[in-house]
């Protein structure tokens, strides 16, 4: 009787487990459940944060893969770009929020400003215009937030080339630049009413050139570092002259008494040489200065290149006016 019991209960417990048996979850489907929640759980607390990306194209593969597409991401530094994104870099437009600086907007290459972009800073100033390599390259106009304004050609992010700086105070400069300073032919207008047009070296009248004072006097010809030196004559606005060689700043009376007629033929060919060599450089920054005109138009209610300047000069009037003056 007992052995009987024995087997229809095994019987019983064996048809039950056959038919409960396939209805229960398996072990590697609870592991698969279980295991990730609290593996992410405890490894959670020791993963660095990283910027924050809110993605809108390409989907990010992998953090540690190059990505590309549109998005904005926020960095550690408070910095913010928003924009487009090639192999991981800022590649495209966009636009780059300084923290408590500043902000770019425009066209990136490789991370770096190349083409053309706005760039303002929180003091005020403001650059539009060209850049390549991350550095202000070609045309540009920059207003700084003294006041004063720069137009024109730029190179590896310096004034390079030909350009117009009118400051703040009504001084302006018109021509030549070489690294950020006043190198060539070029006009200078003071705010005193003096004017300078000739040569510059290093930021400095250097060679031939022409300064008009504010009260009637004129000087023309030679200089050296800023000041007067070598053949040149001083005109007062009554009509009087005095030539001969300068030095330093001063005439040199020895020289004018000793050879005044052999000073007057020299300066003669003298001047009539240097005032050719500004007029083909003048041919040059014509055609250069055609872009930086528009530009300041843009830019400004005024126009600030003097024209007056470059059509009188155009004409050979200089060289004639010259030539009748300063014959013996």
């Amino acid at each position: 009787m007992n052995l009987l019991a024995l087997l229809a209960f095994l019987l019983t417990l064996w048809v039950s487990l056959n038919l409960a048996l396939p209805r229960l979850p398996s072990i590697r489907l609870l592991l698969a459940r279980s295991l990730p929640a609290k593996f992410t759980r405890l490894g959670s607390s020791s993963i660095s944060s990283k910027a924050v990306v809110w993605s809108i194209g390409s989907k990010l593969k992998s953090e540690k893969k190059a990505n590309s597409g549109t998005w904005v991401q926020v960095y550690s530094n408070g910095d913010v770009y928003e924009g487009e994104f090639h192999k991981g870099k800022c590649s495209g437009s966009g636009v780059y929020y300084y923290h408590m600086k500043g902000r770019y907007e425009g066209d990136w290459v490789d991370g770096k400003y190349d083409g053309y972009g706005v760039e303002t800073w929180a003091k005020g100033s403001r650059y539009r215009g060209q850049y390549r390599q991350g550095l202000r390259h070609g045309i540009g106009v920059y207003r700084f937030y003294t006041g004063d304004v720069y137009a024109g050609e730029w190179s590896n992010g310096q004034c390079h080339g030909c350009g117009v700086h009118a400051c703040e105070d009504g001084s302006k400069y018109v021509g030549e630049f070489k690294w950020g300073v006043k190198h060539g032919l070029g006009h200078y207008q003071c705010r005193n009413g003096d004017e300078y047009f000739g040569e510059y070296f290093s930021d400095k009248m250097h060679g031939f050139g022409v300064y008009q004072f504010g009260n009637g006097h004129r000087y023309e010809g030679a200089w050296h570092e800023g000041r007067r030196q070598g053949f040149g004559t001083y005109t007062f606005r009554n009509g009087e002259t005095q030539s001969g060689h300068w030095q330093n700043g001063a005439l040199d009376v020895r020289d004018n008494t000793k050879n005044c007629y052999e000073f007057s033929y020299n300066l003669l060919h003298y001047i009539y040489r240097k005032h050719g060599e500004l007029l083909r450089k003048l041919v040059t920054l014509q055609r250069l200065t055609r872009e930086c005109i528009k530009l300041c138009q843009l830019q400004t209610k005024q126009p600030m290149l003097p024209e007056w300047w470059l059509l009188k000069l155009s004409r050979n009037k200089c060289i004639i006016i010259t030539v009748k003056k300063y014959q013996p």
